[in-house]
Formats: C-alpha cells, sequence, structure tokens
C-alpha cells in the first residue's frame, strides 16, 4: 500500500470532512470513530465556519435523538462534539490573547458567511456583554450564523 501524501487545499479539506462526517451520522458501524479518529488530529486545519457547521449538525442529531444506542454510539458522539467545541474555544482564547493581556470577564463572539474568523467583543461585565448579544440577534440575524457569551472567561 502506498503512503504517498497528497494536497489538498483548506476549502476542499473542510468541505471532505464535513461530508465524512455526516456520512457517519446515524450510521451504528466502525465507521463513526474512525472519521472522527482520523479528523481529530487535523481539526486545527478546519476553519472556523467548517467547525460552526460540524458543531450544529452534532447539535441537529442530538435534539432529533438520532445518536444511535445510547450507550455504544452516543458516547463516541459527544465526545467528537466535546473536541469539536474545545477546539473552538482555544480559537478564541487564543484571538483574545493577540489583543490583549488582560483578564475579562465576558466575551461575545460571532460568526457570520463573510468572515473565517470569530469576531470578539470583550466586556468586564454581563450586563453589556448581554446587551451588545441581543443587538447582534437584532440587527445582524439575517447573517450571523452563531453567536455565544463566554462568562468567566479568563486571559492570563
Amino acid at each position: 500500500m502506498s503512503t504517498e501524501s497528497i494536497k489538498i487545499d483548506q476549502e476542499d479539506f473542510g468541505n471532505l470532512a464535513i461530508c465524512a462526517i455526516r456520512y457517519c451520522h446515524g450510521r451504528q458501524t466502525y465507521m463513526p470513530s474512525l472519521i472522527q479518529g482520523i479528523l481529530k488530529s487535523h481539526l486545527h486545519k478546519l476553519s472556523d465556519k467548517d467547525l460552526n457547521v460540524m458543531i450544529d449538525d452534532c447539535e441537529f442529531q442530538e435534539r432529533m435523538n438520532l445518536y444511535g444506542d445510547n450507550t455504544i454510539d452516543k458516547p463516541g458522539w459527544l465526545t467528537w462534539k466535546k473536541a469539536l467545541l474545545e477546539e473552538k474555544e482555544s480559537r478564541t482564547t487564543k484571538y483574545i490573547k493577540e489583543d490583549t493581556g488582560k483578564e475579562y470577564m465576558y466575551v461575545v463572539t460571532y460568526w457570520n458567511d463573510n468572515t473565517t474568523e470569530p469576531i470578539v467583543t470583550v466586556f468586564d461585565n454581563q450586563d453589556n456583554a448581554n446587551k451588545m448579544y441581543d443587538e447582534y440577534i437584532k440587527n445582524f440575524n439575517c447573517c450571523v450564523d452563531r453567536c455565544e457569551v463566554y462568562s468567566t472567561f479568563t486571559v492570563k
């Protein structure tokens, strides 16, 4: 068997990863754990948008109770979702650390179709963070893919 490497651009890789994971949704075979295992070591190569799509797919699967067997399949999907969320959170932390070395309490983050990196706004109190969150949702609902408020977020 050949171990030759192939080159693929980030967008194509993200699309292939999303398709591979979507193929695995609902499958009660070895395939979900195989694909998740391969992709876990390459999460840093996915775009923020790709991560958000995969997180949304996991949340849909969870809402519709499509994880498969509760003792066999579901734990693997929950671990996969946790890995996606951890990668996303580590990126948000990185963006904030690049801008400041201060400690903040609340962070509002949103992504839209035109951004590859999250748009991060940092606040020192919850009221201001919640107002900004409400403002994003109210004014940009048509183009905001995801908007979140992180609480007690410490940057060192």
